[in-house]
């Protein structure tokens, strides 16, 4: 029938198929133009603001101040305890032992192999 008008028949069937799928797209467009156009404005307002840089405030400049120095000064007497007095206080004030039982534990930990296992005791520094 289209061969008169010079028209092929799969040519035809394309056409017919295009312009269906035109008219579906201008029916949707038509009745849910409002929704694709708030859609639409949607999508550019997050790109927008998606893309937005804070402007950075000016970089003050540092004015140079002189470093204070402050020196803390105590009594040294107080940062260096002994070690077995140290043991003595831990050992009776947390575990139930009495002083001779502290003092065995005492003599333990200075044995040669217990220094061995665990390193030499040394005189340590502490805030108290």
């Amino acid at each position: 029938m289209f061969e008169q008008f010079g028209i092929h028949q799969g040519t035809a069937e394309v056409l017919i198929l295009a312009c269906i799928a035109v008219a579906a797209c201008g029916v949707v467009l038509m009745l849910f133009w409002k929704y694709i156009a708030a859609g639409l404005v949607a999508v550019f307002c997050l790109y927008t603001f998606a893309q937005h840089i804070p402007e950075q405030p000016a970089k003050e400049v540092a004015k140079a101040v002189a470093p204070v120095e402050t020196v803390i000064v105590s009594d040294a007497k107080k940062l260096l305890i002994d070690p077995k007095d140290d043991f003595m206080h831990d050992c009776l004030s947390i575990a139930d032992y009495n002083k001779e039982q502290c003092e065995e534990h005492w003599k333990d930990r200075q044995s040669e192999e217990f220094q061995i296992k665990h390193g030499k005791d040394e005189q340590w520094v502490t805030n108290r």
